[in-house]
């Protein structure tokens, strides 16, 4: 018999709690007392996030999925399951969302491992992947986005 281990990235952690942990808790915003926890801590795990994050920023819903959202995949199936939930990507776009806003956190310094990896997304994406990198730049880069001659996303 041979077993087939899928192993997954090791995500970085503080205080106990992975990255998507805190930038789901950044991204729910319930008091502003979490939201800057959940900052520091993004903050505080630094360029070991920057990987994951753009990972998760350049997120794209696949045509399947896309149609399986709006119902055309499967006539009659109901979205309202947990299943339907994760299949259909909502995690994984509410994930995007927060990673974007996790940039803030990490500061350009921080975050500008990221940039060459986001300008190529901007400008060979997927329009959602592609405007949430785009985001991003304005926040940790955004004289690329700028009209200098060198800007890489001309």
């Amino acid at each position: 018999m041979i077993a087939l281990v899928w192993q997954r990235e090791r995500e970085p952690e503080y205080q106990g709690k992975k990255l998507s942990q805190w930038i789901a808790m950044w991204g729910a915003g319930k008091s502003l007392r979490e939201v800057e926890e959940a900052e520091a801590a993004v903050h505080h795990i630094g360029t070991n996030g920057v990987p994951l994050l753009v990972r998760w920023v350049t997120y794209q819903r696949p045509p399947w999925k896309e149609k399986l959202a709006h119902g055309s995949f499967v006539p009659g199936m109901v979205r309202a399951s947990m299943l339907m939930r994760r299949l259909d990507g909502e995690e994984a776009e509410a994930r995007a969302d927060d990673a974007a806003l996790a940039f803030h956190a990490l500061g350009p310094l921080d975050a500008s491992p990221a940039v060459p990896e986001l300008c190529r997304v901007v400008k060979d994406g997927q329009p959602v992947a592609a405007r949430r990198a785009r985001w991003v730049l304005l926040i940790i880069a955004p004289e690329v986005l700028r009209g200098s001659g060198a800007d890489p996303l001309r």
